[in-house]
């Protein structure tokens, strides 16, 4: 509801990966967090959780990949 009120609000595209990882929905997970990383794609925290749903998801190269970006932009 909160994406047809405001759809460019990315921080709720965050919220929605994280439900849809939650529930094991990992490829709707993957789909969101990508979407709000086009907001704010700088975000460790949402590069770290686009790799776990990779992680999850089976797909070790990509997640690989999303961690180290994770730790490239915060190291601590």
């Amino acid at each position: 509801r909160g994406l047809e009120v405001d759809p460019n609000n990315g921080y709720l595209y965050f919220c929605l990966a994280a439900a849809y990882d939650r529930e094991g929905e990992i490829d709707k997970a993957i789909e969101q967090y990508q979407i709000y990383l086009k907001y704010h794609p700088q975000d460790s925290e949402g590069i770290f959780s686009l790799g776990c749903a990779y992680d999850q998801g089976g797909h070790f190269s990509e997640a690989l990949k999303y961690y180290r970006h994770a730790i490239e932009i915060d190291p601590r």
